[in-house]
């Protein structure tokens, strides 16, 4: 059986675990978060991620 893994932290104040907390530490491992753009131009947006919990976005 598939399960669901929490992307929220359950509080008010930081609702979220990386997504816009570029370079501020991870809630859960205090690695700072990381930022890179995807895609080009007006199409570009922004991932977040850990690099202690989690694989950055793969180069295209």
């Amino acid at each position: 059986r598939d399960t669901f893994r929490r992307v929220t932290t359950g509080r008010r104040d930081t609702p979220l675990y990386v997504y816009g907390r570029a370079h501020r530490p991870c809630l859960r491992c205090g690695a700072p978060i990381r930022e890179a753009e995807q895609g080009d131009g007006t199409r570009a947006r922004p991932t977040y991620w850990c690099p202690g919990c989690q694989e950055g976005p793969a180069p295209y």
